[in-house]
């Protein structure tokens, strides 16, 4: 669709482009660009039964997967076998050491959300603060407690352990 290529493989149309691989069995998998400009990825194994899935493979091993519910698995290919009320994200492979890494500056956070705006979109938090080395959890967004970096406990309210409660 294009006279003058500037990469390897350039596709280009009027409308949608797009770059379909059939099965050959009816499913198939796409990648394409929409009316309005959104980039995305497809698949389809043609059977009509919520079995469709995106693989990310690196060196032949799956290192990723998208299942069609949107559940993501990385490091696994068994997102939809954990609790459902929380498998839209899991990480690891279920042996050795696992882990997630946020890697940040001033702080690090996890929000918890029951909207999209103003306060409803981080109403929870999990925070650390990096310049300071102090882990802060919020509940209806206002601080319920902080560990500071010698490891001494405050609650909200003004309730400061300071050491005196022993592990």
């Amino acid at each position: 669709g294009t006279s003058s290529p500037d990469t390897i493989l350039h596709l280009s149309d009027t409308g949608a482009t797009n770059i379909k691989f059939d099965t050959g069995e009816g499913g198939y998998a796409l990648i394409g660009e929409n009316d309005g400009g959104d980039v995305y990825i497809q698949a389809d194994d043609g059977n009509n039964s919520a079995n469709s899935k995106i693989v990310f493979q690196v060196d032949d091993s799956e290192t990723m997967r998208i299942d069609s519910s949107g559940r993501v698995g990385i490091g696994n290919s068994i997102p939809s076998s954990f609790n459902g009320g929380a498998n839209n994200l899991v990480v690891g492979t279920g042996s050795g050491s696992e882990g997630m890494t946020i890697y940040g500056g001033g702080e690090s956070n996890i929000f918890f959300a029951d909207g999209t705006s103003g306060s409803d979109a981080y109403i929870g938090r999990i925070e650390y603060s990096h310049t300071v080395d102090n882990m802060l959890f919020y509940v209806n967004n206002a601080n319920a407690m902080t560990i500071n970096s010698s490891g001494d406990l405050t609650l909200s309210g003004g309730v400061d352990f300071g050491g005196a409660v022993n592990s």
